[in-house]
């Protein structure tokens, strides 16, 4: 029998670009994440959007408060991603933003940042499992790339 949805949230991600064609990733904090039921792998900085938001400024909120990072301009959407986990829908968008700071201030969510570069991302063995989706797509995949060689 299929699990009845009860909630609905939307949340923003983004692939930050740095000057160096650098993207950032972060982990969450080990006893973080187990509380909440969640594996510990390298992701993409975001969060659920607020129901007064609009899209770009709970990005940019939520990019603020992961990383410290300020000055952020979103390019692309490049993922429009369906999670259900036990009563939720969740709707996960991924953009590529570049930005012009790589100083990052991590939030005590997370233990760990990179930036790495797009060669050592697809490489990694624990990534989260929908940027991995994104990343197997090969019309983003170019995307992402053409963006890089800008």
């Amino acid at each position: 029998m299929k699990q009845k949805v009860t909630v609905l949230q939307v949340g923003v991600k983004s692939l930050l670009i740095n000057k160096d064609k650098k993207i950032l990733l972060i982990k969450k904090d080990l006893k973080d994440a187990k509380a909440k039921g969640m594996k510990v792998s390298w992701d993409i900085p975001g969060g659920r959007i607020n129901m007064d938001e609009n899209l770009e400024k709970a990005l940019k909120r939520e990019i603020r408060e992961e990383t410290g990072i300020t000055a952020i301009k979103p390019l692309f959407l490049i993922g429009a991603q369906d999670i259900f986990k036990l009563e939720k829908h969740i709707v996960r968008l991924t953009y590529i933003s570049r930005v012009t700071s790589s100083k990052v201030s991590l939030s005590n969510e997370h233990s760990e940042y990179r930036w790495f570069t797009w060669a050592e991302i697809l490489k990694l063995p624990q990534i989260d499992e929908y940027l991995r989706l994104i990343l197997k797509d090969k019309t983003k995949l170019s995307l992402i790339k053409d963006i890089l060689d800008r």
